[in-house]
């Protein structure tokens, strides 16, 4: 069996963005056939543009002329890709490029969040339409059932959350979303308390559980939330403070000694809300990875990060992890 294997870091750039590839061809299990790693530049088409990267596929949300026009490529296996065939596109050289077919969503696309397997859509009237796998009820459609996968799939529906969102972010396997008078809502998987709700049941899995509560963040309101790979972080507005659940084994949701909590937080009720980080300063930016976070600082614009310091598979020798004995971290 052949299956390719896709790795991506992409660099973005005012009106164009660079990608680095590594595409390999798999004959078998173990055997890789061919490798290559490529340097691409890849056009916004005359405009500014947002780019999001999953486990193996990309998105960009061209902003320019074409604004609110929503592109993807790479793997497909479970309709990431919103082309209505399971079919991997552009994994071969002459194909590294923005594809011209763009997803159907009905309508301007605002803010764009790729995840894992699925990605996410804020439309222009607040709605969120969500596609790809609906494994643990990541899409929140009431069900496990992959989108963008058969024809006639996409657009995606609308995600019931009874207000219009103002941000939005998939993770792994879960999704949350911002909405207007600043509540955090999230649905997905839920094994490690990632979507804040004092358990680890799944929501959006079954009929009847959407739209999920507003996750408790105490007397906080929050203006960005981001979708790590099984952590959820937040940025409070107008304190500007970040609040962390979830997966915290590596310290990437904050002081795993936390009150004597376990290595998870959010799982159990008396779990939340989470206390603010401490992280030396004011906010500006937080982004949720695999088993790291990472913060731009109000005014200095420094970069602190937390949690899991593995480099690469090959470089994991001497990796350390910042945050299990947590300590504020230098920029």
């Amino acid at each position: 069996m052949s299956a390719f294997v896709y790795l991506l870091t992409c660099f973005l750039l005012k009106s164009a963005f660079l990608c680095t590839f590594h595409a390999s061809t798999v004959q078998s299990a173990g055997d890789e056939k061919r490798a290559r790693d490529l340097l691409q530049g890849l056009s916004c088409e005359g405009g500014p543009c947002s780019l999001g990267a999953g486990e193996a596929h990309t998105c960009v949300l061209l902003h320019g002329a074409t604004s609110g026009v929503v592109r993807c490529w790479g793997n497909d296996e479970y309709g990431q890709l919103g082309r209505g065939n399971a079919t991997s596109m552009s994994l071969q050289d002459q194909d590294l490029s923005v594809p011209e077919e763009a997803i159907e969503f009905g309508g301007s696309v605002w803010k764009l969040s790729v995840g894992a397997f699925h990605n996410c859509a804020l439309r222009t009237n607040g709605s969120v339409g969500c596609w790809g796998s609906g494994a643990n009820g990541r899409l929140g459609n009431g069900n496990i059932l992959s989108v963008g996968y058969a024809l006639g799939s996409m657009p995606p529906g609308a995600v019931h959350l009874n207000d219009s969102a103002i941000a939005i972010s998939a993770g792994e396997d879960h999704t949350c979303a911002v909405l207007q008078n600043g509540t955090v809502h999230c649905w997905g998987g839920n094994a490690f308390g990632q979507l804040g709700y004092g358990h680890s049941r799944s929501i959006g899995d079954e009929a009847g559980e959407m739209p999920p509560p507003a996750v408790d963040l105490g007397v906080y309101k929050a203006m960005q939330v981001t979708a790590g790979s099984l952590h959820t972080c937040v940025l409070t507005e107008p304190h500007r403070l970040v609040l962390c659940w979830g997966d915290s084994r590596f310290g990437q949701a904050g002081p795993i000694d936390h009150v004597g909590f376990s290595t998870f937080i959010g799982d159990e009720a008396a779990e939340m809300p989470p206390r603010p980080l401490q992280i030396g300063a004011l906010a500006e930016q937080v982004s949720a990875g695999c088993g790291h976070t990472c913060v731009i600082l109000s005014q200095s614009y420094d970069l602190v990060c937390f949690g899991h310091n593995r480099r690469t598979l090959e470089e994991a020798k001497g990796a350390r992890v910042l945050g299990a004995r947590w300590r504020t971290p230098r920029g």
